[in-house]
């Protein structure tokens, strides 16, 4: 795969959606972090203290992120859009995101020297089951195609029934099973590398 600067795919249009997928913004990064803080971290018990922190780690991961992003990386997002027309778009949180960027070669891949990698896929709670996971999945697809990419890649936990399910009906299938993790005498779940041949 060549590393020339790839060139720009336009933005997903919304069609008949109720949800815009476009290019997060830097101004956005504190609602997006909000978003994924509160998809993979637990606010029970003691977790509810150590949110702050967490949000806080992301949001300047993010941030790093965008700052260096080179040729092939990009961050989704997909916004709720108005229900009425004096509301304005431009003021609407971000209740889903996405991250997709190219990764060096490794074992489990195929030949390919370079591949693209999805990561970070979440959606608020409020809006799950609406199709949004849907929609932003499908707008990585159009840049992959419209950067020359063939192939799609992504890791889903064994026990994360919701996304497996999600996953497979958007044509990811099963790449590669990681081995078992022991965390003291509990086993972690395991790690499924899930891939997309773009056709």
């Amino acid at each position: 795969m060549s590393t020339r600067p790839a060139p720009l795919a336009p933005e997903p249009s919304a069609g008949s959606s109720r949800f815009l997928i476009r290019t997060a913004r830097p101004k956005e990064l504190a609602g997006i972090a909000h978003v994924l803080t509160d998809s993979f971290h637990s606010s029970n018990g003691l977790c509810r203290w150590m949110h702050p922190l967490f949000r806080l780690g992301i949001y300047e991961d993010l941030r790093a992120r965008l700052r260096a992003s080179g040729s092939y990386y990009i961050c989704l997002v997909a916004i709720a859009l108005p229900t009425s027309e004096s509301s304005q778009e431009v003021s609407s949180p971000a209740v889903g995101v996405v991250e997709m960027s190219l990764r060096p070669h490794s074992s489990w891949t195929t030949s390919c020297s370079q591949y693209l990698y999805l990561s970070n896929l979440a959606v608020s709670p409020p809006y799950r089951r609406q199709g949004v996971a849907s929609q932003l999945l499908l707008a990585c697809e159009e840049y992959a195609a419209n950067w020359g990419f063939s192939e799609l890649y992504l890791h889903v936990l064994e026990n994360n029934r919701e996304g497996r399910r999600l996953y497979f009906k958007a044509g990811y299938r099963l790449h590669r099973a990681e081995p078992i993790l022991m965390l003291g005498l509990f086993p972690k779940p395991k790690r499924l590398l899930l891939r997309k041949c773009l056709n």
